[in-house]
């Protein structure tokens, strides 16, 4: 199991950091307010790129859409590897299917904006592969010590 420990530990950071750490903190800071709590005439309405403040809402960015994007690391990892060329198309069908199924429910149900749920996945987006690439390169100084 040991060629697959990168994968595990750049899917355990992706899931630490976006979805529990990243997604959170926006959220409480940012004070976004949900779509279905507007009011009248949408008066409570901010654009995302200007924060409400503490209190004022929990829209930006969707955490149901971060945590379903954290498996991109494994296409990723596919996209990679020579052989892993038609697997990693599959593995993005599947990886990308699935968080845009849930952006769309979370946008239909009224609790979030489009851009609240393309910001988490361009966010994953932009961690999977940072943070694989951080993981094998853990993987090969681990390997440069116990030598």
């Amino acid at each position: 199991l040991r060629p697959h420990v990168p994968v595990a530990v750049a899917l355990m950071a992706l899931a630490t950091l976006h979805p529990l750490a990243l997604t959170q903190l926006l959220k409480l800071l940012w004070g976004r307010v949900r779509p279905d709590a507007l009011g009248a005439a949408g008066a409570a309405y901010t654009p995302f790129y200007r924060p409400a403040g503490i209190g004022a809402g929990r829209s930006f960015p969707s955490g149901h859409v971060a945590i379903s994007s954290v498996f991109w690391v494994l296409p990723f990892e596919l996209l990679g590897r020579r052989r892993g060329a038609l697997l990693s198309i599959g593995a993005w069908i599947v990886a990308a299917g699935y968080p845009a199924l849930v952006a769309a429910g979370r946008i239909v149900e009224r609790r979030h904006f489009l851009c609240d749920t393309l910001f988490s996945l361009l966010t994953s987006a932009l961690l999977a592969p940072l943070l694989l690439r951080w993981a094998h390169g853990r993987r090969g100084s681990a390997e440069a010590r116990s030598r």
